[in-house]
């Protein structure tokens, strides 16, 4: 069996409303073997949004201890955290942050065209699955 590709022990986040601390993650355990698929599920307020912001190193945990690929990820610096996210980690985003005159392919090919990023994904990006309109619908672009 594999090592887990992300794992987490014990990870805390709590949030201050003035003066008033507002607990969102407690005591958070996860791992998450290599080509495993995983749903966060929950109502609204109960820290979905928090646990995936600090999975994708766009935030960071008050407290526990967060391995990614086997790396203690869980209070790096944010030159590090970036350089991770720009190898590592892809976001998909629920209002549709993409650049309005590129196609999906496009869209999803941009990043590794940043300076210093080690690879194209564009080869990788073609043979995703199609688009919800079926066989080449993700090259065309995007409904104004």
């Amino acid at each position: 069996m594999s090592p887990p590709i992300l794992r987490t022990w014990a990870l805390t986040r709590t949030y201050r409303r003035g003066q008033v601390p507002v607990p969102v993650l407690d005591g958070v355990d996860l791992e998450v073997g290599p080509g495993e698929w995983v749903a966060i599920l929950g109502p609204s307020g109960s820290g979905k949004s928090t646990l995936l912001n600090i999975l994708g190193l766009l935030d960071q945990p008050d407290a526990g201890v967060y391995q990614l690929a086997g790396q203690n990820v869980s209070d790096i610096g944010d030159t590090r955290r970036a350089e991770i996210r720009n190898r590592y980690i892809g976001f998909v985003f629920q209002r549709f942050n993409l650049l309005a005159r590129t196609t999906a392919l496009e869209n999803v090919a941009a990043p590794p065209a940043l300076p210093g990023h080690p690879a194209l994904r564009a080869p990788r990006a073609r043979q995703g699955r199609p688009g919800p309109g079926g066989p080449g619908r993700s090259s065309r672009p995007r409904p104004r």
